[in-house]
Formats: structure tokens, C-alpha cells, sequence
């Protein structure tokens, strides 16, 4: 029977009007929420997405910095609505999603960006630091997904997480010198979890065709040290930091149905970083 059911879906897919790639990349009607959202890579996230048509949600601890991602946006005559809370605190998650199914009554799309770290070495790092960066992390992310599931499973959804290139590899020790930045340990613990939370995600929810992928940036310009930035810059084959719209096609790619038969994939986003 469950053989018979799968042959008909593989039918009625062939039968179907092939689109237009335009078309493909349309988000009209989508609702898509970011966490982080005060932050440098959601920015071009929720650019991306709203030019593609989908509605944006953004939440994040700093209520002062959605409130002026709110009036970024509101200047290029894009609406986003957003909700202050903080990725520990399960009640404020819950409240935030019990909002949203009011408001919007669905999801299709939830970009899991926020994060935080300490710069503080390995022998120094503390038992409480380590535990807050896997906490914001990998539960803010888990309590995400789980409050997201009931307003996706009825008509399938994105899921994207946020990994990082120190997901994947390790970190180049010597790039730092006196920078007063370092790759943390607890971080790239974290970012690694995220990449296999990515993948179990991916095969517990095919069944109610929610995609889940993961983007892994590598370094993108925020102001550094400039040693640091030509130490970066020299060891990435394509010589540069990530610029302010490297991610933002990316997120609405993977958001869309270019990529609907995309699922549990690790996409770096580094310039080539992770190819040396």
C-alpha cells in the first residue's frame, strides 16, 4: 500500500506544470521568522526573504536593536514585525510562538541565527561560559524547532540553522595574534552540534515535508582588526572577508522551492575557506 501511495505522488510530481524559475523563487504568502534578528547576518536574511515576498518576523534578546531593524526596514517601505526574547527562556519562546499562530495562524520558514560567544581561551573559559554559549545555541535552536513544529506540520515548512565554518573545521590558531578575538571552543562545539541537529531534523520531519538545512558562514566584515582581517583574507582562496549580501540569496535559495528537494545539507558559505 505504501509502495502504491509513493508512485502516485512520483505521477502526480511528473504531471505538474514545470514553473518558471521566477517562480520558484517567489515567497508571496510565506511567513518566515529569524532569530538573532538584531544582528548583522539576519539582516541580510530578512532583506533576502522580503524581497522575495515572504512576511518577516524577527526576534531577539536586544529589543532596542529590533526596534531599529524595524525603522531600517520601514525606511525601504518593507513592514517586519518582531518579538523581544531571549533564546533561554522557554516562556518567552512559547509566548512569542503562541503570537504568532494568533496573528499569522502559520510558519513556513524559521531561520534559527542567533548565537552568541565569549573570546576567552580555552583555559580560561569558565564552566558557566561554556554552558551559556551551548545553552543559546543548541537549545534556543532545539525550543525553536519544537514550538515551530505544530504551526509547519499541516502544510510542510523550511527549517535553516546556522553553523559556521569552526562547525566543521578547526580553527587556524595563528590568524589571531593580538586581535582580541579567538575561536572558542564552546563555539565551534556548538556550531558542530548545530550541523548534526541539521541532519536528524532533516530525517524525523521529511515525512511532513519540512526541509531542514544549514548554512555555515565563514568570516564576514564587521569592522575587525585589521591584521586580523588580512590574516583571514590571505588564507581564503578567494581573498576577502563575506561582504553585507554574500548570505542573502543564499537564505532565500534554500527558503524556496528552487530547493525543494534539498534536505540535511551543510552549504559553507566561506569563500572557500573550508576547501584548503
Amino acid at each position: 500500500m505504501q509502495t502504491e501511495t509513493l508512485i502516485r505522488r512520483e505521477k502526480d510530481i511528473e504531471e505538474r506544470a514545470i514553473p518558471h524559475l521566477r517562480d520558484l523563487y517567489d515567497l508571496t504568502g510565506k511567513v518566515a521568522l529569524i532569530t538573532g534578528g538584531a544582528g548583522q547576518l539576519a539582516h541580510q536574511f530578512a532583506e533576502g526573504l522580503s524581497e522575495a515576498g515572504a512576511e518577516i518576523i524577527l526576534t531577539d534578546i536586544k529589543g532596542d536593536g529590533l526596534a531599529e531593524r524595524k525603522r531600517e526596514f520601514k525606511q525601504k517601505g518593507v513592514d517586519v514585525s518582531y518579538y523581544p526574547a531571549a533564546l533561554t527562556d522557554p516562556k518567552a519562546i512559547y509566548d512569542m510562538f503562541r503570537s504568532i499562530r494568533e496573528n499569522y495562524g502559520h510558519l513556513d520558514i524559521l531561520i534559527n541565527n542567533g548565537g552568541m560567544t565569549y573570546f576567552t581561551p580555552l583555559e580560561e573559559m569558565t564552566h558557566e561560559q561554556f554552558s551559556e554559549v551551548i545553552e543559546v545555541h543548541l537549545k534556543g535552536s532545539f525550543m525553536m524547532v519544537k514550538n515551530a513544529l505544530p504551526l509547519m506540520k499541516k502544510r510542510g515548512g523550511v527549517i535553516i540553522n546556522i553553523g559556521s565554518i569552526y562547525g566543521m573545521v578547526g580553527a587556524d590558531q595563528s590568524i589571531y595574534a593580538d586581535s582580541g578575538i579567538n575561536s572558542s571552543v564552546a563555539y565551534a562545539a556548538a556550531k558542530g552540534g548545530m550541523i548534526n541537529f541539521t541532519r536528524y531534523l532533516a530525517s524525523y520531519l521529511g515525512e511532513y515535508n519540512i526541509r531542514v538545512n544549514c548554512i555555515s558562514p565563514g568570516g564576514f566584515y564587521a569592522g575587525q582588526d585589521d591584521e586580523f582581517v588580512r590574516r583571514y583574507c590571505n588564507k581564503t582562496p578567494l581573498g576577502r572577508m563575506g561582504d553585507s549580501y554574500d548570505l542573502k540569496a543564499v537564505g532565500v535559495f534554500l527558503a524556496s522551492d528552487a530547493a525543494k528537494y534539498i534536505t540535511g545539507v551543510n552549504l559553507p558559505v566561506d569563500g572557500g575557506w573550508t576547501a584548503r
